[in-house]
């Protein structure tokens, strides 16, 4: 048996503990209500219902400015610790991203809507914490096995219907496809893990290029001596 060649560094908040799938809370309602993500819903739906030819005209009605919300941020990061739902460090920059991409996701597969997605923009269980390095990194990349999930789709039928390549911690343990070693490197285990592995080796290389290397080997050290 082939020993898996992806090797990913990551940030070591397991050290010392157990890697654990992220299990989201509900959603915030009265905060979903005081940014009236109900309204912004609706009419972000009646536009995908569209002709494409005529959503061609118009730019997609998603009002980003509600990511930035102070709120909705530090409701999202409560939720995964406030770290990088993908590097795992602790940015004072992170903010609120998307693990379904708004917008023409990549790879392109025949029959795909430029706006696919795109109806999931508000969607609380798509919304995730990332640093600014791994949001710009990530993109639009979203790999499917065969087709995604049909056109407005409710979330719980996206997830049912799409067979997504990158691993979701937040619906399953990493554990299931990463072997997280004790130097703060982790490897694939099973062909999604692969695949997420060669997507998210791109996100990690820069957590390396800012010195995440020296923060493991000081972290494994506190580990193995205990404290001065």
């Amino acid at each position: 048996m082939s020993e898996p060649h992806q090797d990913i560094w990551v940030m070591c908040d397991w050290l010392g503990g157990e890697v654990q799938r992220i299990v989201r809370s509900a959603a915030p309602q009265e905060l979903f209500e005081r940014l009236h993500l109900a309204r912004e819903h609706r009419e972000l739906i009646d536009w995908l219902r569209q002709d494409a030819r005529r959503r061609q005209q118009r730019r997609t009605p998603i009002n980003f400015d509600i990511f930035h919300n102070p709120e909705l941020i530090e409701a999202v990061a409560a939720d995964f610790n406030h770290s990088c739902v993908y590097c795992e460090r602790r940015s004072a920059d992170a903010g609120v991203g998307h693990f379904r991409p708004l917008a023409e996701p990549v790879p392109l597969i025949m029959g795909d809507d430029k706006n696919h997605y795109a109806w999931l923009a508000y969607e609380w269980r798509n919304l995730v914490y990332s640093c600014p390095d791994c949001e710009g990194l990530k993109g639009p990349q979203f790999p499917v096995e065969g087709l995604r999930a049909r056109y407005l789709a409710t979330y719980d039928e996206v997830c049912k219907s799409d067979k997504n390549l990158l691993v979701d911690t937040t619906r399953e343990s990493p554990l299931q496809h990463f072997d997280f070693l004790f130097d703060g490197r982790c490897f694939p285990l099973t062909p999604r893990g692969q695949i997420s592995a060669s997507e998210l080796v791109k996100l990690s290389s820069h957590v390396i290029s800012t010195g995440l290397s020296d923060s493991v080997a000081g972290r494994r050290h506190a580990v193995l001596e205990g404290p001065s």
